[in-house]
């Protein structure tokens, strides 16, 4: 096992890499910069290699029971998910020992499989990729007792990124939006100055 460079491991749910094209682009910027670079993602749309190395990235991939569309295909996509992270998560820091897990959700449950790695001093970024109770909203049109558990678990997200690394990051145009009310629904504004100062204030140190 070699640390000759920093890494970090980026886990994403929504969709394969290199499908997921911010999530991509993320990785090859990390890769330029200097860092080892390792990416947790689902085997779907025909990315379906367990583990393999794409332009000096290595990519391991677990398997989830489906794309949902309702809710209780939701609760069986998610529960998989995590599962095979929690296998893949623990793979990862035996072969590579990463410094920093980058996070990108949906869903806002993915600081249960970071947990025990920041207790031992690995840094977490939380990288917003959809803010999920409004999604949820959009989606099924209703707020009702599973919404509010969306919305537990993102508050549950925040408080975990925020117990003890000063170098997290947030996705910061969802960080700093702020809800106002249009014709009935809930919109949010990004604070942009406030994104620039708070990426610079909180880069992964190298």
């Amino acid at each position: 096992m070699s640390k000759e460079k920093p890494c970090v491991c980026i886990i994403v749910e929504n969709l394969p890499v290199p499908l997921d094209r911010r999530v991509w682009q993320e990785s090859c910027a990390l890769r330029d910069a200097g860092y080892e670079v390792v990416v947790i993602c689902p085997q779907m749309r025909g990315f379906t290699e367990s583990e393999e190395v794409i332009d000096g990235i290595q990519v391991y991939r677990h398997w989830i029971s489906e794309e949902a569309g309702a809710i209780g295909g939701f609760l069986r996509e998610y529960s998989s998910a995590l599962w095979g992270e929690f296998k893949l998560i623990w793979k990862a820091w035996r072969r590579h020992r990463f410094d920093v897990v980058h996070l990108c959700n949906p869903p806002d449950l993915l600081f249960l499989v970071a947990a025990p790695y920041k207790l031992v001093g690995t840094r977490i970024i939380y990288d917003v990729h959809d803010v999920c109770p409004e999604m949820f909203e959009a989606k099924f049109g209703k707020r009702g007792l599973l919404y509010w558990a969306v919305r537990a678990a993102e508050w549950a997200t925040h408080f975990f990124r925020r117990r003890g690394d000063r170098h997290e990051r947030v996705g910061a145009r969802h960080r700093h939006w702020a809800r106002r009310p249009v014709a009935g629904r809930c919109v949010r504004r990004s604070h942009r100055a406030e994104d620039r100062r708070h990426e610079r204030q909180n880069r992964i140190p190298r």
